[in-house]
């Protein structure tokens, strides 16, 4: 709710609730496989990612944080020729490993 600053006595946005909207991601339900679990709601695959960073902190010693990435943002990716970069990558070791082929 968000408040309301009054003129006066006869102010009509006092006789009213004034409401501010906020809005969401379209989560869909889904089996996601970074948590190896089915998820059904946005806050249970928040949990479920925040359970699975603490476990595997506890397992490697190392501290993990995973973040839950929306849709949208995949295609706004700051590099989107990572793939070509990698594919490059190994050509290029390829080339030096096996020169004759």
């Amino acid at each position: 709710m968000r408040p309301h600053t009054c003129t006066g006595p006869d102010c009509f946005g006092c006789k009213i609730k004034t409401i501010q909207l906020r809005s969401r991601t379209a989560f869909q339900p889904h089996f996601n496989y970074s948590v190896g679990a089915y998820v059904t709601t946005e806050q249970q695959f928040k949990d479920t990612l925040a359970r699975r960073a603490e476990e595997n902190t506890i397992q490697t010693g190392a501290y993990h944080d995973y973040e839950m990435r929306d849709p949208g943002e995949l295609t706004q990716t700051p590099y989107p020729d990572h793939d070509d970069i990698l594919n490059t990558r190994a050509r290029l070791l390829h080339d030096v490993v096996h020169p004759d082929t």
